[in-house]
């Protein structure tokens, strides 16, 4: 069995309060992590602040992991819990990597709103090409990978732009929508 050193878990834990400035309520509150990588954040919420309700979903989980019950190894797009089971509901690095297009963007979306609780909240990472451009400062441009990742994140923008519809449409139907910039742009949903 691998061992996952406890201050890499801590890491993990101040990389995603660093991008979602979580309360100590919502920390506590039942509470999904959507693309949940290592594991590592869901972990040090179950093992070292001793929230039970807290619940992680990757395709890929460490075989140090596995036989934790807070983790299901599972597509983000068809998520095994029910309608209205999380206050809190993160996507972090998910949602614009694994969205290839809009279809996939909105079924991602649609899931995340489906497992939050009326008055939660959903909050996700989002990448956009102006970002991307700071870091690609020092590439050279006629690299390929340059240009193969201005190309991903020029596909996400446009993914964004014909998504707006579909935000517009949550907006009317009572949702709050907003965009919180810092070191990332995070996408922030309450729902009604």
């Amino acid at each position: 069995m691998e061992e996952i050193p406890q201050e890499v878990f801590k890491q993990r834990f101040d990389w995603y309060m660093e991008d979602f400035d979580l309360t100590d309520e919502e920390l506590r509150s039942p509470l999904l992590d959507v693309g949940a990588g290592s594991g590592a954040f869901i972990y040090y919420l179950r093992h070292n602040l001793g929230n039970k309700n807290a619940f992680g979903v990757s395709k890929y989980i460490p075989k140090s992991l596995k036989h934790d019950e807070g983790f299901v190894v599972t597509d983000g797009r068809a998520l095994p819990f029910r309608d209205d089971t999380f206050e809190i509901v993160l996507a972090r690095n998910y949602v614009p990597i694994f969205s290839d297009t809009e279809e996939e963007y909105l079924e991602a979306i649609n899931e995340l709103i489906r497992v939050t609780k009326p008055g939660g909240k959903i909050m996700c990472n989002v990448s956009t090409p102006e970002e991307q451009q700071e870091d690609q400062m020092g590439l050279d441009p006629k690299d390929e990978y340059y240009k193969s990742d201005l190309e991903y994140h020029e596909r996400r923008k446009q993914t964004l732009v014909k998504a707006n519809k579909y935000f517009n449409k949550l907006i009317e139907d009572g949702f709050e929508i907003s965009m919180r910039k810092g070191d990332k742009a995070i996408l922030v949903i309450k729902k009604p």
